[in-house]
């Protein structure tokens, strides 16, 4: 398969089977988030699985976590992220974004969906599970088989003409 045909095949998926994902599968989409570029190659990316019976308390924290069979919380470490010298931004989530960017097509390569979860509350999930202190949720990506009736959103390939956004 093409990375093209990749890229089209991959879409939020918003409801999943019930089954455990495969060992295999999940080690591969470890590997696409190892292989990611991270900024100075810092690597402060880390992942926290929420899965069996730590799946209920997410409810409290969002309402998209759309009945995957594991929901990993990808965040990065304060202390070893890459920090801007012109203007001390973090770049923690742009890395924690290329990582999740890989692993969402990597899973897509053997059939997993995921979804990005941006709305979440992050206070609240420090709370409710046991994070590092220097831990910094970026988003929650729901994993899993897709459900057999789970199809892409109506405008999924709606996309603007590329040209057009050259400026």
């Amino acid at each position: 398969m093409s990375f093209l045909d990749l890229a089209y095949k991959r879409h939020s998926v918003r409801s999943f089977k019930e089954h455990k994902i495969l060992e295999e599968h999940l080690e591969h989409v470890f590997k696409a988030a190892q292989l990611a570029p991270t900024a100075a190659n810092r690597q402060p990316q880390r992942f926290y699985l929420i899965e069996n019976s730590q799946l209920a308390k997410l409810s409290e924290v969002t309402r998209y976590s759309f009945g995957a069979p594991l929901v990993i919380c990808i965040g990065y470490d304060k202390t070893i992220s890459w920090k801007n010298k012109y203007d001390g931004i973090d770049g923690g989530d742009v890395d924690c974004s290329i990582v999740a960017t890989h692993m969402m097509l990597a899973a897509s390569e053997v059939n997993l969906g995921t979804c990005w979860v941006g709305s979440f509350d992050k206070a609240k999930l420090k709370v409710l599970y046991p994070l590092p202190v220097d831990f910094e949720p970026v988003l929650l990506l729901p994993i899993g088989y897709p459900s057999d009736d789970s199809r892409p959103h109506p405008l999924h390939d709606k996309r603007d003409d590329w040209k057009s956004k050259i400026v």
